[in-house]
């Protein structure tokens, strides 16, 4: 019998075969991975201390798959068509737990 989480991996996996990218993903113990990404390129607005004002900042995101990444940590690698970058955060699953938002810096 298919469940409503059946149906959404497969939806999520169809988004990344269409929408995604080939990366490599390297734990800073472990193998690297061949995995997909979607880049997400949003602006936080950071507070400036002692002034009552926010920057614009543009942030680097990335979002990968749970069963593909099961456990991000901060110091991970990651390579996306030729450019390299570190988890720089830790990361946050979506609200079903199917997708790891990845917050990166480049190397």
């Amino acid at each position: 019998m298919t469940t409503i989480a059946d149906i959404l991996q497969g939806a999520i996996d169809a988004a990344f075969e269409i929408q995604g990218i080939d990366a490599t993903y390297t734990p800073v113990a472990g193998s690297p991975l061949a995995i997909k990404v979607i880049p997400s390129e949003e602006d936080e607005l950071v507070d400036v201390p002692g002034i009552s004002s926010r920057i614009q900042t543009e942030t680097n995101l990335f979002e990968v798959r749970a069963s593909e990444v099961t456990a991000p940590a901060k110091s991970d690698s990651l390579v996306v068509s030729g450019a390299s970058y570190t988890v720089a955060s830790k990361s946050h699953k979506d609200a079903r737990k199917l997708i790891w938002r990845l917050d990166v810096r480049p190397l």
